[in-house]
């Protein structure tokens, strides 16, 4: 179906400006200057100028120390660039030492192997109701530097090493939860397993995932702001939704809505980072969603047919409305779609 969007004025967002520091020398060497005239003319001006120059040089001193311990409220650059750091020598070395035939296949934007091949023996498989996922995960975190993956930003899974049928090839996949301390919805990475003779090997891996945070990049992500209701309210509540309509779910057409003064909008409370490249570059943007719903006392015939519609089994709970993205950081509407938990046909 089509996605109404609609332009947006973009939020500006102010980088907070940077304290600079006050030149000690130079002040020092003014404030003896002063002293020395002064006490030729006047000891008592004298040492209250000194005590002056003191005073004043002491409430700059805390006024920088104040402001450079001051939170950034505001990234510096949106989108959020990734600065590559030039892994992949490190990466072949490290996987090489694991396995003296291994390949390495490189994807030079993301900074991280597209596939590794090697060979290695899961040991705490020998147990056949040990935690396949564990021991999947003693070996990227026994080589950190062939893998890049840091195992608190990625979800857990579950399942036995016996899961791996003798002769068998399967494959295990994780996902990431996070990147630092943000959310990150993007990266999956697969390992390939194999049993023969019992024995359950890991003979390669393969993903697409960024290397784990720089302590730059996470402060640089967590310092991006994210944008209110009252920023994007104007325009969900004066704009226009598209829809499709079906019969029996056979396609009978397409309508829009035009927002009324009494329907309702929110956002939801969790933010998400994702990533894609652009003009061979990572970037970080950081979205938000949430929800239109129609009052029920516009609700019509040709509404009820829409894909706006949600039914459930007690009417009171059944919805009428579209899910709205945004990007957190500007505010503008990136897409609306229409039915509220449920998809109609």
């Amino acid at each position: 179906m089509t996605l109404a969007r609609i332009a947006l004025v973009v939020v500006s967002i102010s980088a907070v400006a940077a304290s600079c520091d006050t030149d000690d020398d130079t002040q020092d060497t003014d404030t003896e200057q002063e002293t020395d005239t002064e006490q030729e003319t006047d000891g008592t001006d004298s040492e209250a100028d000194s005590d002056t120059d003191s005073d004043a040089d002491s409430d700059t001193d805390s006024d920088v120390d104040t402001d450079s311990d001051t939170e950034r409220t505001a990234c510096l650059t949106y989108p959020v660039p990734l600065a590559p750091l030039g892994r992949q020598a490190g990466v072949t070395a490290a996987i090489t030492g694991l396995d003296a035939d291994a390949t390495v296949s490189w994807n030079t934007v993301r900074d991280t192997p597209s596939s590794l091949s090697f060979d290695v023996e899961l040991a705490a498989c020998a147990d056949g109701e040990a935690d396949l996922f564990d021991a999947v995960w003693q070996v990227f975190e026994a080589t950190p530097d062939a893998f890049l993956l840091d195992r608190d930003d990625w979800s857990n899974s579950n399942g036995p090493c016996r899961i791996v049928a003798e002769g068998r090839v399967r494959t295990v996949q994780f996902y990431r939860e996070r990147i630092g301390s943000v959310t990150l919805a993007r990266d999956v990475v697969s390992a390939v397993l194999r049993r023969d003779d019992g024995i359950v090997h890991m003979t390669g891996m393969s993903g697409t995932y960024l290397p784990p945070a720089t302590e730059a990049l996470d402060t640089e992500l967590s310092a991006c702001p994210t944008v209110t209701p009252d920023d994007v309210e104007t325009a969900v509540l004066s704009g226009s939704y598209d829809y499709a309509t079906f019969e029996q779910c056979q396609s009978t057409g397409t309508g829009t809505y035009m927002a009324q003064s009494t329907d309702s909008f929110s956002l939801g409370p969790n933010v998400v980072w994702s990533w894609y490249e652009s003009d061979g570059a990572i970037v970080f943007e950081k979205t938000i969603d949430g929800e239109f719903h129609v009052d029920g006392a516009a609700w019509t015939p040709e509404l009820f047919q829409s894909t706006a519609y949600c039914p459930a089994a007690d009417d009171r709970d059944a919805t009428m409305g579209w899910m709205l993205r945004f990007d957190a950081v500007t505010g503008e509407w990136l897409s609306a779609m229409a039915g509220i938990g449920c998809l109609v046909c």
